[in-house]
């Protein structure tokens, strides 16, 4: 079998793993949705970039993704045991967006100070 073909039926696979993930989901009630948002989004952000990987993938990683069942899941449960997770980079980008807001909160008082001197 060719990488191409390869590629597209991994492609076709993570996107009926995700329309199970989708109608499953759908069929939640409104407040275990809302329970699982954080769930939803990575499930979302874990199909959207195998799509773009799957390009790019040797053969070998390909054939092993195909017969692995719940891939999406299953890599959702693998982030969830990462150290180095979406809260600490949301807390780095927090503290990064808050000191920069806080400058120029700064300058801007600075500037309106130095105006009223002169």
């Amino acid at each position: 079998m060719e990488i191409c073909e390869l590629e597209e039926l991994f492609r076709v696979k993570i996107g009926l793993e995700m329309q199970r993930f989708r109608k499953k989901m759908l069929k939640q009630e409104k407040d275990v949705i809302f329970d699982r948002a954080y769930q939803i989004d990575c499930v979302i952000a874990i199909y959207e970039q195998l799509l773009e990987m799957s390009s790019g993938m040797q053969a070998e990683y390909l054939k092993v993704l195909l017969t692995f069942q719940n891939l999406l899941q299953y890599l959702y449960s693998c982030w969830l045991k990462e150290t180095h997770s979406y809260m600490k980079e949301l807390q780095r980008c927090l503290d990064g967006s808050i000191q920069s807001l806080a400058d120029a909160y700064s300058r801007i008082a600075q500037e309106e100070s130095m105006k009223k001197v002169a």
